[in-house]
């Protein structure tokens, strides 16, 4: 409560000087520690940024993370560990972006050792999308996330949520931002921020390994090719 009534505040005075931002930033961390996995964990980098800025006036990111936690804060759900789930076997997942020609793909493939049940999809992704990027001369950053955001939302969740998850991606920027929940890059932050959302919908903190492009099974559906 204490921290929702600094945000309105600071939101009313258009205001937030260093010495508030590295307060409010410490607070917010603490709370966070409640929330699951990296959840609110690039929003933050707003606050750390002023925290060292001679500016007081709100910016555009600092209004939005504001009204992100603003929103966040009231309905985050407690942090809950399921003993019985982290006893089911673990679920395995291959995703891959392709970029070429100005032209992407997402693919992914899944197995599940409870029923030996392979799963796998793919998409092309349309050009309007790209219109949230940063102009760029290959996306394939942004898609390799986009391909693990794209599994999450794919799978069934009576398959996925609440069990072990070992995901492979073969792009090691991509799969460092996964394990972050962040990035330095605006575009790849906010797809990084929805993607730890999902994870607490879900229910799922997944490990993350590199696997090397040539043995990545979710290379053929990246491109179309099963």
């Amino acid at each position: 409560v204490k921290i929702v009534a600094m945000l309105r505040a600071i939101l009313a005075a258009k205001s937030l000087t260093a010495a508030q931002a590295s307060s409010l930033r410490g607070k917010l961390y603490f709370c966070m520690l409640t929330a699951f996995n990296k959840i609110g964990r690039d929003p933050m980098r707003a606050f750390t940024e002023r925290q060292y800025s001679r500016s007081t006036a709100l910016t555009a990111g600092l209004v939005e993370a504001i009204e992100f936690f603003l929103y966040l804060i009231p309905n985050m759900a407690p942090r809950r560990l399921d003993m019985v789930a982290a006893m089911r076997s673990t679920l395995i997942i291959w995703s891959d972006a392709m970029y070429e020609n100005r032209l992407g793909a997402l693919g992914f493939v899944a197995f599940d050792p409870d029923d030996s049940t392979y799963f796998y999809s793919a998409y092309q992704v349309p050009a309007w999308v790209y219109s949230f990027f940063r102009q760029l001369q290959t996306y394939i950053g942004q898609l390799e996330i986009l391909a693990v955001l794209f599994a999450y939302m794919t799978l069934p969740r009576n398959v996925l949520a609440s069990r072990p998850v070992l995901h492979y991606i073969d792009n090691t920027s991509s799969m460092a931002g996964a394990i972050k929940g962040s990035s330095p890059k605006p575009d790849s932050a906010w797809l990084l921020t929805v993607l730890h959302l999902l994870f607490a919908a879900l229910n799922v903190a997944p490990w993350f390994a590199y696997v090397a492009s040539a043995a990545n099974c979710a290379d053929g559906p990246s491109r179309m090719d099963f």
